[in-house]
């Protein structure tokens, strides 16, 4: 409810006695991030239905609750009740005046004025939390390292902590984060975060405070099921603010750091359809994560490459970041493996640095044939040219081994029966779980797409993964189509 002095609040009361009716806040000065409790107070001689009210100072009521108290004074009862509104407004405002309507009776009430202020640093010798940053001017997309510790003196009767996270994720990416393990130092014990960040954007930014809030025991309360519970009284900490300066980087040049990139190869000679195994590694520290896939594109090479993976590992001052990516690379016939390249502004150097990895020449042992288009290519000329040999002989020769070929024929229908042969060639068959050499017949006949799909489906499952799923059915009507 934004306009709450527009507002009439409707409290029945069965007859028309009442004493009054007042609003008030258990406080009006307050650390933004604090509880306020607005209170309805009404004194009257019967029960009065809570107001609705689901918003005070344009921030969500987030609890409510009542109490009431009854009073005997000479012979004559009443009964305070008190409607209590919990909310945290963030900023300074005004609870404006409300009206009640009360039996006929419309009582107003005075604005109350709220005073909310940042939260200040307010470490103590009991308890202490402080960022650490090693350097305030920052390139755009530079990782860097913040500390958040904390130091909390021995037996000072903490039994109950709440951590609060600053609200880092709006300005900055929040890459890693790793706890400091909790250990003494003297009276001390020490602990905190180390968060590794990237700004979003350039420009002045301000770090947001964190909170750590402390239970102190203070007494217990009654007994509750037959046991004393006990009472915690809460302090709450805030850290100190930072800012930083978020330089741009020069010619808009996306990755940012000090790197040195590698190639770790497995062979250099392969057979045929054998795969080569390749680990891209670059090593230093930056953005690696705006790194993205290293996976070239060669013509005539099947290529599978896995998604990169980027590890951190982060101290109070350093970290180092490593980015590998493995492929794999499969041919028929010699092959290049390019350079790989990346392009970098070094912070320190303020320079902007190209490294890369050597080509590799990859030599190819037992090529396969080509396909089959071009094996007919190759064997009709020489066809055609014996044709043309055989006119010149003799007439006789042409009729003699017209008859030879004639016998022959004969012979081999009376000494193999025909269903014979076709149990052979059925013997003959590839079994479908021989990919090598389904692979190879396959290869004759790239031009058809659905060749070529199940051509990438049988590799992938050779050489990367083999749980890649094969759909058989239509592996089966491949083989069937291209009779093989």
């Amino acid at each position: 409810m934004q306009n709450l002095g527009k507002i009439i609040f409707i409290l029945m009361i069965s007859i028309n006695i009442f004493a009054s009716i007042t609003t008030s806040v258990n406080t009006d000065n307050i650390t933004q991030g604090d509880n306020i409790s607005f209170i309805i107070k009404v004194k009257s001689s019967h029960n009065v239905k809570m107001p609705n009210i689901t918003s005070l100072c344009q921030t969500p009521v987030n609890s409510t609750s009542t109490q009431t108290i009854q009073n005997y004074i000479n012979g004559k009862s009443w009964q305070t009740q008190s409607f209590i509104y919990t909310f945290a407004p963030s900023t300074s405002c005004v609870i404006r005046p409300m009206r009640f309507k009360f039996n006929g009776k419309t009582i107003t009430t005075k604005a109350i004025k709220i005073h909310v202020h940042p939260p200040q640093a307010n470490s103590t010798s009991t308890f202490m939390i402080s960022y650490a940053l090693k350097n305030k001017h920052i390139y755009l997309n530079e990782p860097f390292l913040l500390t958040l510790r904390t130091k909390l003196k021995n037996g000072s009767g903490v039994v109950d902590s709440n951590f609060t996270p600053p609200a880092l994720s709006a300005d900055f990416k929040i890459i890693k984060q790793t706890q400091i393990s909790p250990y003494r130092d003297g009276d001390y014990t020490d602990a905190g975060v180390i968060y590794l960040l990237a700004a979003r954007h350039a420009g002045h930014i301000n770090i947001p405070q964190a909170e750590v809030s402390l239970g102190y025991q203070s007494g217990q309360n009654p007994m509750f099921n037959g046991f004393l519970q006990p009472q915690l009284r809460w302090k709450r900490y805030f850290s100190n603010t930072l800012h930083v300066n978020i330089l741009p980087v020069p010619k808009k040049v996306p990755l940012v750091g000090s790197m040195a990139i590698s190639l770790d190869i497995n062979k250099t000679s392969v057979e045929a359809n054998r795969a080569v195994n390749v680990v891209v590694a670059v090593k230093g520290y930056g953005n690696f994560s705006d790194i993205g896939s290293l996976k070239p594109q060669i013509q005539g090479v099947a290529i599978f490459a896995n998604s990169p993976k980027i590890s951190y590992s982060l101290t109070n001052h350093t970290y180092h970041s490593l980015f590998t990516q493995k492929m794999t690379f499969v041919a028929d016939k010699d092959f290049i493996i390019p350079p790989f390249k990346l392009t970098y502004f070094d912070p320190k150097l303020k320079k902007i640095i190209t490294i890369k990895t050597n080509a590799v020449s990859i030599h190819v042992t037992g090529a396969m044939p080509g396909t089959l288009k071009h094996q007919l290519q190759i064997i009709a000329p020489v066809a055609k040219t014996i044709i043309k040999k055989q006119t010149t002989l003799p007439y006789k020769w042409i009729g003699a081994a017209v008859v030879v070929g004639f016998v022959a024929g004969v012979l081999m229908m009376l000494l193999v029966p025909w269903r014979l042969f076709r149990r052979t060639n059925k013997h003959s068959d590839i079994p479908l779980k021989d990919t090598r050499k389904i692979i190879t017949k396959l290869m004759q006949h790239k031009d058809d797409q659905e060749v070529k799909e199940m051509i990438d489906i049988l590799e992938t499952k050779m050489y990367v993964s083999k749980d890649t799923k094969v759909d058989m059915k239509k592996l089966r009507e491949l083989k069937k189509r291209y009779d093989f």
